[in-house]
């Protein structure tokens, strides 16, 4: 019997197998190498990186797709896998492709770093960067002034909404983007909002989606007329003719920035405030008592139906109106406009001693009262620069609702999708007005047009 010697069945394949080996492992080395985020290469000389605790994620991606993913369920932060984040801590280190990002998690943080020590971040976040630090201080010192100067414009505007309720309940969604568009449009442009539907559902769209290239065109069908009026010395007092465009300011920034920077207060401005009256209006479902208080309180300054000296609360009832102003405020905490604010790159390093996170105190809970006991963790220093025009227009508006009209829900709804994202009613919702008196007194102050004033 012959025999043969015996012979490794690897040894022929050896060398096809090792090849397959090299052509996947070697582009997976490099590519991972190109995509190591800053923290884990190898510090520069006398330097040591030290950053907060975080998800481990895995190579390449890091904790991309569970971060996408997160930003994509439409949930309350506080319930959804963003909350889980401040188990680190009150700041957690996200590796995001070769992204290092550091979220904040405690007011304390956010007070601390964004608000006292922004001097040494940047921020982006528009396409056009160049000459937008310029532009915003020229905002901040004239949009700051105007929610002075400008409150009665927002009180008309309002009175306009309050019709639009009456006569056309079911698109009560509308109604909330065209009001904050209108306050913003005279402010900003200085003339009476008369854009037809089309062009504001065109920039209600770009300012929903930001769709690229497509918000130049209609950016430049807003500025198109106004920066003729202007150039032809017909245009009326504003933010553009006065500060943006007037030869005698220090503004040097180019027409097309010019543009950006009224349009992107205009868009902005106004989808916030919508977004924040979307949440109002969910709220009057969910928290009926909440909304009752809020009406006794006006009942009490403004009188009630029976009261011959019925009237709309404005501006002026601030102090008098202590909860209500206080329910403005407890709208965005509760149900953040933004799932994620801009980010900000550091220009500097940065030391801050963490401790464990002191969130605030029963996020879910809409309780206004915590604004009054001072533990709703309001940020000072680096803030919107609308916020003083944002929160007199909300209050004039919220008071004027919760006065004048019932909200009920007519379907099911879930209060922590908001559907912020859809130009459709977000949520099912029946308005009507609160009584026959109130009727009377929305068509006498409401129904002539804001162009008749």
């Amino acid at each position: 019997m012959s025999t043969y010697p015996p012979t490794n069945r690897f040894t022929s394949g050896t060398p096809l197998f090792l090849s397959i080996i090299c052509i996947v492992a070697v582009p997976f080395l490099i590519i991972r190498e190109m995509f190591k985020p800053i923290d884990q290469r190898k510090a520069p000389a006398g330097k040591q990186w030290r950053l907060p605790p975080g998800p481990r994620g895995i190579p390449i991606f890091g904790s991309w797709l569970q971060f996408h993913k997160a930003r994509m369920i439409q949930l309350s932060p506080f319930n959804g896998p963003l909350s889980s984040l401040s188990q680190y801590g009150e700041m957690t280190t996200l590796h995001l492709g070769p992204k290092t990002w550091v979220l904040l998690n405690s007011g304390r943080a956010i007070s601390e770093i964004i608000a006292k020590r922004g001097a040494i971040m940047s921020e982006q976040p528009f396409p056009i960067a160049s000459g937008l630090a310029e532009g915003r201080h020229v905002m901040h010192h004239l949009i700051n002034g105007a929610a002075l100067t400008y409150g009665e414009w927002q009180e008309l505007e309002s009175a306009q909404l309050l019709a639009a309720y009456l006569l056309q309940p079911a698109l009560w969604h509308k109604h909330h983007f065209r009001y904050s568009n209108s306050v913003m449009h005279w402010i900003v442009l200085g003339e009476c909002l008369l854009k037809p539907t089309p062009e504001l559902d065109a920039l209600l769209a770009v300012t929903i989606q930001f769709i690229r290239n497509t918000h130049y065109d209609v950016f430049r069908t807003w500025w198109g007329p106004v920066r003729s009026a202007v150039a032809a010395g017909t245009a009326p007092p504003s933010f553009m003719r006065d500060a943006l465009l007037h030869p005698d300011t220090r503004y040097t920034g180019d027409d097309e920035i010019a543009m950006y920077l009224a349009l992107s207060v205009i868009s902005a401005e106004s989808d916030n405030t919508q977004l924040a009256l979307n949440t109002f209006a969910i709220t009057a479902l969910c928290h009926p008592a909440v909304f009752a208080r809020a009406r006794a309180e006006i009942n009490a300054v403004c009188g009630d139906g029976g009261n011959p000296r019925l009237r709309f609360p404005c501006i002026a009832d601030m102090p008098s109106l202590p909860f209500v102003s206080v329910v403005v405020k407890e709208l965005p905490r509760w149900r953040p406009l933004v799932r994620t604010i801009p980010p900000h790159d550091l220009m500097q390093d940065l030391a801050f001693d963490v401790a464990v996170c002191g969130a605030v105190e029963d996020p879910e809970a809409f309780r206004p009262e915590r604004w009054i006991d001072g533990k709703g963790g309001e940020a000072r220093g680096r803030v919107c620069v609308g916020y003083r025009v944002a929160q007199m227009e909300l209050f004039v508006v919220v008071a004027r609702l919760v006065a004048g009209f019932d909200f009920v829900a007519k379907g099911p709804y879930d209060s922590r999708r908001l559907r912020h994202d859809t130009m459709d009613e977000p949520f099912p919702v029946k308005v009507s007005v609160r009584s026959k008196a109130y009727e009377e007194l929305i068509v006498r102050e409401g129904g002539w047009g804001c162009c008749s004033r």
